[in-house]
């Protein structure tokens, strides 16, 4: 007769296996394939229990060490088995889950202050679940919020960094950054490029080479900085033959300031010589009139006729000869 398990035991075996099914910590979501299964565990799943937040944690705790060593082995593995199910996508999963839980879903272990401008705008991207009756495509997160990640990440990243025990997350922010930017083919063994170490405590300030784009971009800029001499050199002779220019306009300036003092010169003189010929034509002129007048013609009446109106002058018989002729002579010339 097989005795039956005492009420005791059969409490604590559901205990025990609910423990283990429904809250299977260290395991974090990894391809079945993958040689990452030894560190990140094999039942690829990812539960917020298995998620640390500060710097510290990942060096310290066995939870972010696990988690830590595992988004390393995953940063280069090429393992695949689907679009929806390689390494690289679990890459960027871990990633975003651990920023959607330390940034918007708990109560943060790292404050946003003073980062909220930069990182609230991602806050739907983050908080958007990436099963949804199935995994949603690889970098359909790189659409969401009209392409917030590409808008805002890189700012909130730095926002991240410059504060105290956020400067992975800042990184983790730059990777989901880059996987839209550049947008690994994982089917062709590529991985996401990373800016600077995933777990590195120093910012980089090189230019990273995320994308196409911005590698190409590097060149150009160091080839811009090496052509700014060459630059200075070919705007070397102008500075030279500068002198040379201004002298012939000042030789220039000289000679047309001789020319117009010169011309001046003999402008005045015509001008002279015309008021003297002037004057010595009414010199002769005088004589010759008064050569020529007729003998019975009497200054007083000539005066009389041409000074003033003859409705304004005196009558003939009661003027005073000697009053008009004192008069008409200082109105005369030559007298």
């Amino acid at each position: 007769m097989i005795k039956s398990s005492s009420p005791r035991s059969t409490v604590l075996g559901f205990i025990l296996g609910w423990t283990l099914f429904s809250n299977p910590v260290w395991s974090l979501a990894v391809t079945g394939s993958s040689s990452c299964t030894e560190t990140c565990g094999d039942n690829g799943v990812t539960f917020s229990t298995d998620l640390v937040c500060t710097d510290s944690s990942f060096n310290e705790t066995s939870k972010g060490l696990k988690l830590k060593n595992c988004l390393l082995c995953e940063s280069t593995s090429t393992a695949y088995d689907s679009p929806t199910q390689n390494d690289v996508y679990w890459f960027l999963f871990n990633q975003k889950y651990i920023l959607q839980d330390c940034l918007f879903d708990r109560e943060p272990d790292v404050s946003l202050s003073p980062c909220e401008s930069s990182c609230l705008p991602l806050r739907s991207v983050f908080k958007t679940l990436w099963y949804q009756d199935g995994w949603i495509p690889q970098y359909e997160y790189c659409e969401m919020g009209g392409g917030a990640v590409e808008t805002y990440a890189g700012d909130c990243a730095d926002c991240l960094r410059g504060k105290t025990g956020s400067m992975f997350l800042g990184n983790f922010m730059d990777t989901l950054d880059s996987g839209c930017r550049n947008k690994p083919n994982a089917s062709d063994g590529e991985t996401v490029k990373l800016r600077q170490a995933l777990f590195a405590t120093e910012t980089k300030t090189s230019v990273p080479t995320t994308s196409a784009s911005k590698s190409t971009g590097s060149p150009t800029a160091t080839s811009t900085a090496s052509t700014a001499p060459t630059a200075s050199e070919t705007s070397a002779p102008d500075a030279i033959a500068q002198p040379e220019s201004s002298k012939t306009k000042s030789s220039l300036s000289t000679g047309a300031a001789a020319g117009i003092g010169v011309g001046a010169g003999a402008g005045g003189l015509i001008v002279i010589a015309a008021i003297v010929w002037v004057f010595f034509l009414r010199k002769r002129r005088r004589p010759s009139n008064e050569k020529y007048a007729p003998g019975w013609s009497d200054e007083s009446t000539s005066s009389l006729k041409y000074s003033a109106p003859l409705a304004e002058m005196p009558a003939p018989e009661f003027a005073n000869r000697r009053e008009l002729e004192g008069t008409s002579r200082a109105e005369l010339p030559g007298s």
